[in-house]
């Protein structure tokens, strides 16, 4: 099989999968991240908060994403310093949408991200 499905990845680890076995490909780059952050924080290197239910109900705001934003092709922009500015940028308007729920948070993500390709020359 060319293309396994999840089911074929997770029945083909081991019961407790062992990381530096992993080919990670380009695409899985937010994956090892997290685990970065996870290790640090066990290690206590690092503190992690974690948002408690809301007592009204509403949605509890998550941030993991797949924002794709389409930028110039451009020398600069392939710089990994850069990259990772913007990364920071696309995480600080998902937070930035925290202050609306519903509908308006959404639209307000949207505004930032549109300032964020509007900086970059998109």
């Amino acid at each position: 099989m060319r293309v396994p499905g999840d089911w074929d990845v997770q029945v083909s680890q081991r019961p407790i999968a062992v990381h530096t076995l992993e080919h990670l490909g380009e695409t899985d780059l937010g994956v090892a991240m997290w685990r970065r952050v996870v290790r640090k924080a066990i290690r206590g290197e690092t503190e992690i908060t974690w948002q408690r239910p809301r007592p009204d109900d509403e949605p509890v705001h998550t941030y993991t994403h797949d924002t794709v934003l389409q930028l110039p092709n451009s020398p600069q922009l392939s710089d990994h310093d850069v990259l990772k500015k913007i990364g920071r940028e696309v995480l600080g308007a998902n937070l930035e949408g925290d202050q609306c729920q519903g509908a308006a948070r959404q639209a307000r993500i949207e505004e930032c991200l549109e300032s964020v390709k509007a900086k970059y020359g998109a």
